[in-house]
Formats: C-alpha cells, sequence, structure tokens
C-alpha cells in the first residue's frame, strides 16, 4: 500500500486535514512504483521521511509519536488470513487503524476487535476518505481503542495459549 500514500496524503492536505504523516522508507530501488512513492512522498509538506531498518528503540520512539497507524495493505497480494506484527503492536498500544478491507486488519476493525477504519476499495482517494472520517472522531477513536487493548490482553496472553492448547491435544 506504500504506493497509494503519495496522493492520499496530498488529497488530505487538499481538503485541509490537521495531519502530519510519518513514513519509513525502506526499499531496495528494484520496485518501480515504490521508488516513484519514495520521490513524491520527499516533496510533500508535513511528511516526515524515516529511512531505513529501525533498531527497536528507533522503532518505539517513531511509533510513540504517532496517532493513529496506516496499515494499507494490498487486500489480493495480503490476504484476509494473515497477520501483522505491526498491526498487532497497534492494537496492544490501543492505537487506532486505518486499515484495507479484506485485510485481517480490517475485518478486526470491522468485527469491533481493533478501532478505527477500513477502506475500499483499494484506492489512495478511499485511503484518503478513511483517514478524512477518522480524524474528527480521533478523541473517541482513543478511548475505544484503548478498551480494546484491554480486551486484547485478556484474550492474547500466555494462559489463554495454553488454554488452546490444551482444548485441541484433548480433541
Amino acid at each position: 500500500g506504500f504506493h497509494l500514500l503519495p496522493k492520499a496524503i496530498e488529497l488530505c492536505q487538499r481538503q485541509g486535514l490537521d495531519a502530519e504523516f510519518i513514513v519509513q522508507i525502506q526499499h531496495s530501488g528494484w520496485e518501480q512504483r515504490i521508488s516513484k512513492a519514495d520521490v513524491a512522498l520527499r516533496v510533500l509538506k508535513n511528511v516526515r521521511v524515516v529511512e531505513g531498518v529501525l533498531s527497536s528503540a528507533e522503532y518505539a520512539a517513531w511509533t510513540s509519536q504517532i496517532d493513529v497507524m496506516l496499515l494499507p495493505y494490498d487486500p489480493i497480494a495480503f490476504g484476509g488470513a494473515r497477520g501483522s506484527g505491526i498491526f498487532t503492536e497497534s492494537l496492544t498500544a490501543g492505537r487506532p487503524i486505518i486499515a484495507s478491507k479484506g485485510t485481517f486488519a480490517g475485518t478486526s476493525v470491522e468485527n469491533n476487535q481493533a478501532e478505527g477504519e477500513v477502506f475500499a476499495p483499494y484506492t489512495s482517494e478511499e485511503l484518503a476518505a478513511a483517514i478524512a472520517r477518522l480524524i474528527p472522531r480521533l478523541p473517541a477513536c482513543n478511548i475505544r481503542a484503548t478498551e480494546r487493548a484491554k480486551v486484547f490482553a485478556r484474550e492474547h496472553n500466555a494462559d489463554t495459549y495454553i488454554d488452546v492448547l490444551l482444548t485441541h491435544t484433548r480433541s
């Protein structure tokens, strides 16, 4: 979904949305649409580009500065069952997300397991529309995201994992 970002951000800026974007760029230049998006992002206002692979401490420092995590994974390439560490980290941090419909993250938002917005079809315009829908609701989204993080922590821990394993061994 990296290729969707420049146009989506530009559309948000044209709408006058009060948003700053932090974008991690980590690619080898071999995919033309990613390289093109990289160049386009670097000329946009209110976009901070973070380059390369981040250490755990650097990653934590950058993600602590964001209000919403954009997860515009391609629903065809990424699929509906594939998880994401970034999604799980955002959920457990009580951070709202914006995700593509047809992905695990998107389904989690639709099922009220995660807080945020879902967008479809898979276009820059719809990503920008999802951002525009979420921004005015951000305070309420933050409250719900914190509540959903607590539920997630109760349901996803070592004890519940062992319970699931034991259930399957008894079947």
